[in-house]
This record gives structure tokens, C-alpha cells and sequence, in this order.
């Protein structure tokens, strides 16, 4: 088997394998983040039925407070103390009397002065405020201004994240209060993606949890994963190296066989065809001059019928017949030589005389009605090494072909024939005002026998394209500022083309 097929199924091969350890790891962290978004899940249904717990902690003592007059003292000594044995997060409980614009604290003899300041601003409903690294959960009971209790619950955030299960290795889970981290467990490393984050299920206590990981859209599969995948790879290379080499010899096999059949038939067809093509060429080549022949010597006689003949035009007439004539002869001249594979001798042409024969030729055979003829050679006569009744018949087929093109189209009809030197050429440039080119028709324009007139054989713009790059020019086709095509024709100028 040849090297560039094996080269081409050991990429195949690679990209294979690429995208199996890329589907793999895919997938695997999908199922990764899934599981801790369950995870986080069940945290978060864990810490806000703790939070939940707090509030009724309040009420409890709220209710104790406002029991009678005064506070039972020792029975919310002993609700304390049975709050802070069983939920070891809440490590500090004051009840604060108010009375007079003066602050008691109920359950010990001095208070903490971020504990007075944020209990002095308490509410009726439950009010959640940070002081330090403690959460203090704060209630005012009573409805007498002069005399009211204030409940305060200090808060661990620490000991509200001890879950009843381990952070996975991966993950880390975090606290939030008012965008300030509280707590956090979990030691992963680059947590960056974020795969779960909820507010506590809480009225009272806005603490928000959050768990990010540092799985992000790919991980890499296990050993074991990624050797089975490589085995599967390098089995699916070798068995379509074996179909490749098969089906290779079978259309090797195939192709010698069709060959073997052919070969006599397309000899024959390639002789019938040259010949086909050398006699549609000849009649084509000889059609313009034969046309004008016929043409100007009507014309001639139409003018030596009248009661007063008209000698210059009539001369003028037979000469153009003349010249004609010499111009068939000349283009049988030339076909004689292509067959006999007689070289042209290339010859200085002036381009300006070329262009303002075949416009002086077109005007005297009539243009169609309603078309305008415009030509412009400007001041300087480019010359090119060519020969001359070649380049005749290429601008002509082209004046023809935009002639035809204006003939049937409605609005303005206009033909532009410019002469001009660019960039060392010399520039024949052939404009129309008609329907123009579709895409699919400009990339066939110069095949051998494609053609878009009803009765047109195709060979016109081929012949021309042959012509031109004969001299080492070149042939294209593109949109005209007139509003249909433009064709333009470039030849060396003599002096480059004699260096």
C-alpha cells in the first residue's frame, strides 16, 4: 500500500482517538458535575433546615420572655443552656431587658458591646446582622417601648457548615452573607466553575450557598479508559488499511479492463472529432467575411441601379468586397497552415487601425436599429506583435457578439470599442449595454462549443481565447459600467515582446 493512504489513515486514525478521549472526558465530567450538583443539593435542604431551627430557637425564647412580669430568669437559663448542649453552631444566647433606655443582659453579668449595639437596633421580626466572624440572629419581644426584651442567637458559620457528609476532593463549599464568604469547606484545587448556588430556604437569615469545583466541560479519563480506546483505534486503522488495499486493487483491476476496451474507440473518436471541430472552425472563421462580401456588393449594385449612380460610394462598396475577399483568403491562408502545423510570423499591429477598420467595417454592413457605436483609440497608437488579420477577426467576433447582445434588449443599446496601453499592453476593450453574463454562463464562456444563442455553435470566444494567447495575451470577461458584459483583450507591446 502506497505511503500517502497509510499517512491518511493514521490521521484518521489520530483524529479518531482524539475525539474519543474528548467525547470520554466529556461525558465523564457531565457525570462528575452532576454529582455534585446532587450534592449540593442535599447541603443545601441540610443547612436551611438548621437555619430554619434558629428561628424557632427565637420563638421559644420570645415566648419565655414575655411569659410574665418579671422574665423567668432560671427557665430561660435552662433553654439556653439545652439550646447551645444540642446545637453546638449557636455559642452564644443572650436575652437583653430594656427598660428606661437601660440594658440587662438576663443571662450574664456583662455584654458584649457588638452584641448591645446591634441589639439596641432590633425588630419585632427576626433580623440578621454580621459582627465580626459570628452571624448574630436578633428579635425584639414585648410591646412596651419603655420595657422590651431583645433575644440575640450568636452563630458559628463554621459549625453550620459541619455536613453530615465529607466535600468531595474536587469541590468546595462556601457560605455568603451580603457577598462576604463566611465559611468554606473543602481544600480543592482551582475551584474556577461554579455548579451550584442557592439562597438558604430562610425569611429571616438571607445566607447563600455556593459549591464550585475544578471540573470544568473536559477531565481526563482513567488509564484503563484511554487504553481501551487506543486498542479500538488502532484495530478500526488496520481494517480499513485491509478495505482500502482491496478496493484499490479492484479498481485497478476495473480500470485496465475499461482501457483495454477503449483505447480503439477513443482513438477514433478523438480523429472524427478533430476533424469535426477543423470543419465548424473553417465555417465559422469564413462566415464574417462571406457575410460582408455579400452585403457590400448589394449594396454596390443598388447604388449603380439608381437614375444617378453614385461612384464614391459604390467604390467605396467594391473595395470593401475586395478587401473582404483578401481577408477570407488570408483566414483559409492561415487554417492551410494550422493543418499543415505552418508556423505565423507575428508582425507589429497597430491596434488603433485594427480597432477603426472593423468599426468602419461593422457601420458600413448598418448597425441594428436603435444602437449606438462608440469607439475610442485616444491619442496613442499601441502596437503589438501579432498577426494582423488574427487580431481582425477577434475584435470582430466580439463586436459581433455585443451587437447581438443590444439587437433584442429593451432600453438603452450601446456598444463601447476602447483601444489604450496599461501595465506594457496593449488593451483592446469591448463593452455592451445588454442582458449581460450569469455566473454559470462566465465560467464556461470560452469552452469549445458552449454557447448561449439559439443558434449560435459555440466556437467564437473559444477561437478567440486561442488567438490572443497565441500572441502570450490573454482573454477575460467581466461587468460593464454600461450594464451588460465587457470583454478585454491584452497583448504584449512590440517593444516587450521583441526584448
Amino acid at each position: 500500500m502506497r505511503t500517502a493512504p497509510r499517512l491518511a489513515i493514521g490521521a484518521i486514525t489520530f483524529a479518531l482517538l482524539a475525539g474519543a478521549v474528548l467525547a470520554v472526558g466529556a461525558v465523564l465530567a457531565w457525570d462528575k458535575r452532576q454529582a455534585l450538583f446532587a450534592f449540593a443539593q442535599v447541603a443545601h435542604r441540610q443547612l436551611s433546615q438548621r437555619v430554619e431551627q434558629h428561628d424557632a430557637h427565637l420563638t421559644s425564647l420570645s415566648a419565655l420572655a414575655q411569659g410574665s412580669t418579671p422574665a423567668p430568669e432560671e427557665a430561660i437559663r435552662q433553654v439556653a443552656a439545652s439550646i447551645r448542649q444540642f446545637y453546638p453552631r449557636i455559642v452564644g444566647i443572650d436575652v437583653i431587658a430594656f427598660e428606661a433606655g437601660a440594658a440587662r443582659s438576663t443571662l450574664s453579668e456583662a455584654l458584649a458591646p457588638p452584641v448591645l449595639e446591634v441589639a439596641r437596633r432590633a425588630t419585632p421580626a427576626a433580623t440578621l446582622s454580621l459582627a465580626g466572624e459570628r452571624l448574630l440572629l436578633t428579635k425584639r419581644a414585648g410591646a412596651d417601648e419603655a420595657r422590651y426584651h431583645v433575644l440575640v442567637l450568636t452563630i458559628d458559620p463554621a459549625r453550620l457548615m459541619a455536613l453530615d457528609q465529607p466535600v468531595p476532593v474536587e469541590a468546595a463549599l462556601g457560605l455568603s452573607f451580603e457577598g462576604h464568604l463566611l465559611a468554606a469547606v473543602g481544600q480543592g484545587p482551582q475551584m474556577t466553575t461554579r455548579i451550584f448556588e442557592a439562597p438558604l430556604a430562610s425569611r429571616t437569615q438571607p445566607l447563600v450557598l455556593s459549591l464550585t469545583s475544578s471540573i470544568g466541560w473536559w477531565t481526563l479519563p482513567s488509564s484503563l479508559q484511554l487504553a481501551i480506546m487506543l486498542a479500538l483505534a488502532l484495530l478500526g486503522g488496520v481494517l480499513a488499511e485491509r478495505w482500502m488495499e482491496a478496493s484499490a486493487r479492484a479498481r485497478e483491476a476495473a480500470r485496465v479492463s475499461a482501457r483495454a476496451k477503449l483505447d480503439a474507440r477513443l482513438a477514433h473518436a478523438g480523429r472524427i472529432n478533430a476533424m469535426g471541430e477543423m470543419a465548424s472552425g473553417i465555417a465559422h472563421e469564413l462566415t464574417q467575411p462571406l457575410t460582408a462580401i455579400l452585403a457590400q456588393a448589394q449594396a454596390g449594385q443598388r447604388l449603380m441601379q439608381r437614375s444617378e449612380p453614385d461612384a464614391a460610394l459604390a467604390g467605396a462598396a467594391f473595395e470593401a468586397v475586395a478587401r473582404n475577399a483578401k481577408r477570407a483568403g488570408d483566414i483559409l491562408a492561415k487554417l492551410r497552415s494550422w493543418i499543415s502545423h505552418g508556423e505565423t510570423t507575428p508582425e507589429p499591429v497597430n491596434l488603433t487601425d485594427v480597432a477603426q477598420d472593423v468599426a468602419g467595417l461593422i457601420r458600413l454592413n448598418g448597425l441594428p436599429p436603435g444602437v449606438t457605436l462608440e469607439v475610442d483609440v485616444g491619442a496613442a497608437a499601441p502596437f503589438v506583435l501579432a498577426d494582423r488579420t488574427q487580431i481582425e477577426q477577434v475584435v470582430f467576433n466580439l463586436m459581433r457578439n455585443a451587437l447581438e447582445a443590444v439587437e433584442a434588449h429593451e432600453g438603452m443599446r450601446r456598444v463601447r470599442l476602447t483601444v489604450g496601453a496599461e501595465e506594457g499592453r496593449g488593451v483592446v476593450r469591448v463593452e455592451d449595454s445588454g442582458p449581460g453574463l450569469s455566473a454559470a454562463a462566465r465560467e464556461r464562456l470560452f469552452e469549445p462549443f458552449y454557447t448561449t444563442k439559439a443558434q449560435g455553435m459555440g466556437l467564437g470566444l473559444a477561437l478567440c481565447l486561442t488567438l490572443v494567447e497565441r500572441f502570450g495575451g490573454t482573454l477575460v470577461a467581466d461587468a460593464s459600467d454600461l450594464g451588460g458584459a465587457a470583454f478585454t483583450a491584452r497583448l504584449p507591446l512590440v517593444r516587450e515582446a521583441m526584448a
